[in-house]
């Protein structure tokens, strides 16, 4: 009986690798403009636009990361709380497959 529920323990986790939500997905992006390079930097009103440009973009796409980041600090608790909750599942009906096949088997 202890092979069958690895067997199963097995089935669930392959079943999972198939399910609609690890199927590739469309990845977020930014909404970050990208500054133009003007032709010609060296006049100093012209440099200093296109780094106040690149900062902005710099600083958007900074905190685009950021986001994307604690997004996925999110869903990497909500993954570790749905294996630890099989976990205990997968423990406690263990603990009771061993123990009834100790009271079958202590006869």
């Amino acid at each position: 009986m202890r092979s069958s529920f690895s067997r199963l323990t097995i089935a669930i986790c392959c079943a999972g690798l198939l399910s609609p939500a690890t199927q590739a997905q469309q990845l977020p992006s930014d909404s970050c403009v990208e500054p133009t390079l003007p032709p010609n930097m060296n006049r100093a009103p012209v440099a200093n636009a296109f780094y106040r440009t690149a900062t902005a973009y710099q600083k958007c796409l900074m905190e685009f990361a950021d986001e994307q980041k604690a997004l996925a600090d999110t869903h990497s608790k909500a993954a570790n709380a749905a294996i630890a909750k099989w976990n205990a599942f997968s423990k406690k009906h263990s603990a009771k497959q061993e123990a009834s096949q100790q009271g079958t088997s202590g006869s």
